[in-house]
């Protein structure tokens, strides 16, 4: 397979197959495609082929693709691999600790690329372990356009903070549209907030 589109990836048969096309076609916006449709599928297997290949390993299946270490090293792609665990220990789908990917994750806040800090915000907000809150809230009062929406949706998913806190978090920033999509993003997650957190 040489270079494939985003619509060519799409018509191929399984979540796999599409993945490893990715590869071959070097495209990490492809590869960023495959893995969220592999996290929607709810097929667990393929957790065990994310962590060979954050590992470094090709998985069966990948023999023969044009992924490189060079590939697997880009912050694009590394940053859905700890995605994608982060989840899969959160959800009890895979074994083990998170602290690794968590530690990319943080590493990789001060990547000059917006989609790879914000996809690392929302791996600090998905890792519910208490510790990062101070991370998220640094990285909201940027208020920058390219990753403030990571940083809100981050927060608005935390169990530890309550309305109070969000009150105080908006009172502190300046841009009033960062102001409205927080007030608008944490009531609407209130119904998840309450089954994720046990709240009633």
């Amino acid at each position: 397979i040489s270079t494939l589109s985003s619509s060519e990836v799409a018509s191929l048969v399984s979540p796999w197959e599409r993945l490893n096309a990715s590869v071959n076609s070097g495209g990490v916006v492809n590869f960023s495609i495959a893995i969220n449709e592999l996290k929607r599928s709810g097929d667990s297997a393929y957790l065990i082929q994310m962590m060979e290949l954050w590992d470094g390993l090709y998985p069966p299946g990948f023999e023969n693709s044009h992924m490189t270490q060079e590939f697997l090293l880009k912050d694009r792609v590394r940053i859905e691999l700890a995605d994608a665990l982060v989840q899969g220990v959160r959800n009890g789908r895979i074994s083990g600790n998170s602290n690794a990917f968590v530690d990319f994750a943080k590493q990789k806040l001060a990547s000059e690329d917006d989609f790879v800090t914000s996809r690392a915000i929302l791996i600090l907000g998905g890792d519910h372990s208490g510790n990062n809150l101070e991370l998220i809230l640094r990285e909201l009062k940027k208020e920058k356009e390219g990753t403030y929406r990571a940083a809100v949706l981050a927060l608005s998913q935390q169990c530890d903070i309550d309305a109070i806190d969000v009150e105080n978090f908006v009172e502190a920033l300046k841009k009033e549209e960062v102001r409205a999509f927080f007030h608008k993003t944490w009531q609407g997650l209130d119904s998840h907030r309450s089954l994720m957190c046990g709240r009633k």
